[in-house]
């Protein structure tokens, strides 16, 4: 589709690529894995990049009813400040939990801040985590297997399903099976 501008701020995860992304007349081409930011009232649009279909999976943060801008942390953004490359970056850290590394900084996206999280049959699982109280999460499992606790329910997921965790709401995320869980952690600030 088109460029377009809207209030609400987008983080985009390519599930299949290649795909073309535009923010304020830029262009890059993004592969499978890789993250693309469109910061409030950016002009942006995601395509295809030749016939192959595309895939991805997208977060979109927006407050009901306002015109609202989640505010951008530098002032002078670039369509390079908004895209990050998974695949390339060394940054992974591990805690004996998890490896996991930081694709979007909640100090550049105004609150919104986006984490890769990959858990191995033979890591520690993941521990459970009361969400401050002005936070809200949402969990996207890319590959894998997953029990998941919400005050004290417990579900079984799989690859390509997403979950929420309202604020204040005791949650886990356990690794199950013999493959490695991939998934993205998606944290929102409440006002």
């Amino acid at each position: 589709h088109s460029p377009h501008t809207h209030p609400a701020d987008e983080a985009f995860y390519i599930l299949q690529g290649p795909v073309i992304v535009h923010i304020n007349g830029n262009e890059r081409t993004l592969q499978t894995g890789d993250f693309y930011y469109c910061p409030s009232f950016s002009s942006h649009n995601i395509a295809r990049a030749g016939e192959e279909p595309i895939q991805y999976y997208i977060m979109t943060r927006e407050t009901k009813g306002q015109n609202r801008a989640y505010p951008v942390g530098k002032e002078d953004y670039t369509i390079d400040d908004c895209i990050y490359f998974l695949n390339n970056d060394p940054a992974w850290t591990n805690d004996g939990k998890s490896a996991r590394v930081k694709a979007l900084d909640e100090k550049f996206s105004g609150g919104m801040r986006i984490l890769m999280h990959q858990v191995t049959p033979k890591d520690t699982n993941y521990s459970t985590r009361k969400p401050y109280a002005a936070e809200q999460e949402v969990f996207y499992v890319i590959s894998g297997e997953a029990d998941v606790t919400l005050d004290g329910q417990v579900s079984h997921i799989q690859s390509n399903t997403a979950f929420w965790c309202p604020r204040g709401a005791m949650r886990s995320v356990v690794q199950i099976g013999n493959e490695s869980l991939v998934y993205i952690q998606c944290t929102t600030q409440l006002n």
